[in-house]
């Protein structure tokens, strides 16, 4: 837990909020992200913690993959995205974070791409904005014939580490993702 490389390239404050997170969250690695009870529960009497603190806290653990934020009904939730199976745990009383999978296509997803949910950094590593296709209607085919992406998390470049790594862990599902979009349209391409 102190060791874990993910948290070791953050400030002392943010690497102490990620690992009590760990004694926060329920069985299955989930908990509420509203920041009060945050503080509430890791910072009782530090009064330099502020809600504004834990916001910024929980986006750099977000932006390094060692969590996942989500909604919920208008409820924010958080998930550890590295959580070990635990034996006899109780069942989470709060919903999964939703999947990354692709969404149902309709009969233009030969032309189309899925956008990644809740892939953890904000907007497209290239820049550009979601959904900036052809004409504005949604991503163009263009968007998928771009490089491969990585497996590896930016820090982790070219061969990955033998460490969990919670960024890794989001690289590899969107590099999975790509791959299946990649299968999908060659299968796609020889039925037409």
């Amino acid at each position: 837990m102190f060791a874990d490389e993910t948290l070791m390239e953050l400030p002392p404050p943010v690497r102490l909020t990620g690992i009590g997170l760990r004694f926060y969250v329920d069985d299955e690695g989930r908990g509420s992200a509203t920041p009060a009870l945050i503080r509430g529960q890791l910072w009782p009497l530090d009064t330099a913690v502020t809600d504004a603190t834990i916001r910024e806290h929980l986006r750099a653990l977000v932006k390094v993959g060692y969590i996942e934020t989500y909604s919920i009904n208008g409820r924010k939730l958080l998930a550890l995205t590295d959580w070990p199976s635990v034996d006899r745990g109780s069942r989470s009383r709060l919903p999964a974070p939703p999947t990354t999978e692709p969404l149902a296509r309709s009969s233009r997803a030969s032309r189309e791409t899925f956008a990644v949910e809740g892939g953890g950094e904000e907007g497209r590593e290239d820049g550009r904005e979601e959904g900036a296709g052809e004409g504005g209607r949604g991503p163009s085919r263009d968007a998928r014939d771009e490089t491969e992406p990585s497996p590896f998390c930016r820090k982790h470049q070219p061969h990955g580490t033998d460490f969990a790594c919670g960024g890794c862990a989001s690289a590899r599902k969107r590099h999975d993702q790509w791959l299946r979009a990649e299968a999908e349209a060659e299968a796609e391409g020889l039925a037409e």
